[in-house]
């Protein structure tokens, strides 16, 4: 099997619009799984194929995770509410390519829980206008497809690691 085929062979149980949430961190990334205590650093939705759309430092685009330089590993969550939402969620995302990335806001989150296991639960939010981060783009998608993913959080503090939670309902085998 070639290398690549190899790594994305948890694609195969996958539809469009579900949930990619990525471990393993590298590099920066390892910053993110460092202060949240959590294996899971960044998350997207599968759009087919090899394809991923997610909110990253250049943005919101679409990647092909078959041309990546690096081995990247993840797990497959299926769509939350079933595939007509999840394609729904998809069919947002679409639409808002290009969008920026919050970078103030992965910070935001990153400090926000180093807060709450020294002081307990605390919300701190950094908004940043037409910028988003990973988590909340996700949020936001199934948000506007009518699937609220995490009730009672607000989109913008939405985080890789709140997307383990949906771990034990919709993962892939």
């Amino acid at each position: 099997m070639h290398k690549s085929r190899a790594r994305l062979r948890a694609l195969d149980s996958a539809s469009p619009g579900d949930i990619l949430l990525f471990t393993h961190a590298r590099g920066f990334n390892r910053v993110i799984t460092m202060f949240s205590g959590s294996r899971y650093y960044h998350v997207g939705l599968y759009a087919g194929g090899t394809e991923v759309i997610e909110s990253r430092v250049k943005g919101v685009s679409k990647r092909d995770l078959a041309e990546a330089r690096l081995r990247l590993r993840f797990r497959v969550v299926h769509a939350p509410g079933g595939p007509e939402v999840g394609r729904a969620a998809l069919e947002w995302a679409e639409k808002h390519l290009g969008e920026r990335y919050a970078y103030f806001s992965i910070f935001a989150l990153i400090f926000d829980r180093l807060v709450d296991r020294i002081f307990g639960p605390v919300d701190i939010i950094w908004r940043q206008r037409a910028r988003v981060s990973c988590g909340e783009f996700v949020a936001q998608a199934y948000e506007a497809a009518g699937e609220k993913l995490f009730p009672g959080i607000d989109s913008e503090s939405v985080a890789p690691w709140d997307f383990a939670r949906l771990l034990r309902r919709h993962t892939s085998r």
